[in-house]
């Protein structure tokens, strides 16, 4: 860990991430608290919630393309930066609009995940590969940590002022994080002799199919797909179900329910 911590360009990255994954949070927590109070509807709670998946499952596939494409730093400090453009629209009262949430989660899903990728593709250039296991382990610690501080704020957020309050601590998050991408882009830099340039022999959708076809034949992945989509439908019925449960049979407010999800 020390050693790791001795690394500019590493500690930067990770940063960025807990940056990141609270925002990202704050969405998920505050955005679902929202609709169910808004509404008073499961339904539409889980729809927006639908948006959000359908998006990640048709667009989220390309994330590995673009990372393998273009320099994964730009790439991420410009996911960033639409990341809190994204978000701008629920600076406003979206009451009645709640299409604009579902556009709003819907892009995230798919911001986050070419973040994601192309942060997990950048690590092996930042530390040694003695350390990589080391450095994807403090960087998944980042869910929880997030979770815990964005599930909280983002209850609080949402009781305080519809979701303006909601909007402006992701925007500020996500704007952090663009900038601690751009320093660490210089450290690492700085830190490699020679940068690895992208691979641009294939097109674009060239390698967004080689990479399908290379996950749909080896059995191990095909499984560990299949065991993450499982959860992820567990998460999502959790995700909806527990607001539904603590606002209707614990009758608490956001805030509480917040503090509860995180």
């Amino acid at each position: 860990m020390v050693t790791l911590l001795r690394h500019r360009g590493f500690v930067l990255i990770w940063a960025a991430g807990l940056f990141s994954s609270v925002a990202s949070w704050l969405l998920l927590t505050g955005l679902p608290i929202y609709v169910f109070g808004v509404t008073g509807s499961a339904l539409t709670t889980s729809a927006v919630f639908l948006v959000e998946l359908l998006c990640g499952i048709t667009l989220g596939s390309f994330a590995g393309a673009l990372a393998d494409r273009f320099d994964r730093f730009r790439l991420m400090s410009c996911v960033a930066a639409l990341q809190a453009a994204v978000v701008i629209p629920l600076l406003g009262q979206p009451d009645h609009h709640l299409w604009v949430i579902s556009l709003v989660a819907g892009a995230q899903a798919v911001l986050t995940q070419t973040f994601d990728s192309a942060r997990n593709a950048v690590l092996p250039g930042l530390v040694e590969p003695a350390h990589l296991v080391r450095a994807n382990s403090v960087i998944a610690l980042n869910m929880s940590v997030g979770r815990l501080i964005g599930g909280s704020l983002g209850g609080f957020a949402i009781t305080r002022d519809g979701t303006r309050y909601l909007a402006v601590g992701a925007v500020v998050a996500f704007v952090i994080t663009a900038a601690l991408i751009a320093a660490g882009r210089r450290a690492a830099h700085h830190a490699t002799a020679q940068p690895t340039t992208p691979d641009r022999t294939s097109s674009f959708f060239t390698a967004w199919r080689h990479g399908l076809t290379t996950v749909l034949r080896n059995r191990a992945v095909r499984m560990t797909i299949v065991s993450v989509a499982l959860g992820g439908i567990a998460q999502g019925l959790f995700v909806v179900l527990f607001v539904v449960f603590v606002s209707r049979a614990l009758h608490a407010d956001g805030t509480l329910t917040g503090v509860l999800r995180g």
